[in-house]
């Protein structure tokens, strides 16, 4: 004689495979979506503000800058300037962030070429149209063997709400 848990064991098994299914589809579908999109969804549902994503950027300084000197090389000008031109028409925050310091040259040692690059990068933000205030350039200090390597430069721009 079949108990009545006997009969509806398969039933277990197809709400499981149903499941699985609808995770597939929901993944499928996530893959399509774009992620702020999904944030400001998301912060609407919980009514929460939400944050439009930061743009992050990071770079070593002598792949952009003619050697030993402050000037973007011609190719990351054009690029950088695209960049810029873009963050000031979404009205941010931009932040550059010098870790390091760059190899001593003629004219500059290695702590004033970092500085002076920094500066060149936030000079063509402003030239692009962002507004000076909305600039912060930022050279923490090094610990240890931190400085040593080179210049990176880190570009944060936090979009307004």
């Amino acid at each position: 004689m079949m108990r009545a848990s006997d009969q509806t064991r398969w039933l277990l098994s197809f709400a499981d495979l149903v499941l699985l299914l609808l995770a597939f589809f929901v993944l499928l579908h996530a893959q399509s979506i774009n992620p702020d999109a999904v944030v400001e969804s998301i912060g609407e549902a919980f009514s929460t503000e939400a944050r439009p994503a930061t743009i992050e950027r990071r770079i070593v300084a002598d792949e952009i800058f003619n050697r030993g000197e402050a000037v973007l090389r011609p190719d990351a000008r054009v690029a950088f300037e695209g960049f810029a031109r873009s963050w000031a028409r979404r009205r941010g925050t931009v932040s550059i962030t010098s870790i390091g310091r760059a190899d001593d040259s003629a004219r500059f040692d290695g702590w004033e070429l970092a500085a002076a690059r920094a500066a060149a990068l936030g000079r063509l933000i402003r030239n692009a149209g962002m507004d000076p205030q909305a600039i912060q350039i930022v050279m923490p200090p090094s610990r240890g063997r931190e400085g040593l390597g080179g210049q990176r430069l880190v570009l944060r721009f936090t979009p307004a709400r």
